[in-house]
């Protein structure tokens, strides 16, 4: 019996084995993995400065800027999150405000 697994990010399915597993337990296809730990660092769409990146739920890294405190997320990564806090019920979680 084999049983196919979901890419977190992506969504399609895989093998367990063509997967990759994190800390917190999410799975991720190889393809979004290299696409996850290779992101490079942006210049702030407001003031040009390099933003840091920070990753959040184990799954998604977002784009942070220490000088004007700007928060920037790729296409698809606040919806990655909110379906993250729907299926895990963050409802008390530390991204309310944001979710809504």
């Amino acid at each position: 019996m084999s049983t196919d697994y979901q890419c977190v990010r992506c969504g399609t399915n895989h093998k367990w084995e063509e997967l990759t597993q994190t800390s917190q337990g999410n799975l991720f296809c190889s393809k979004c993995w290299n696409a996850l730990k290779t992101e490079t660092k942006r210049p702030c769409p407001v003031d040009d400065s390099e933003m840091e990146k920070q990753l959040v739920s184990d799954m998604v890294y977002i784009d942070t800027c220490a000088k004007c405190g700007g928060t920037w997320f790729d296409r698809g990564e606040l919806d990655l999150i909110r379906k993250k806090w729907r299926e895990e019920d963050w409802r008390d979680g530390f991204m309310v405000g944001w979710l809504f």
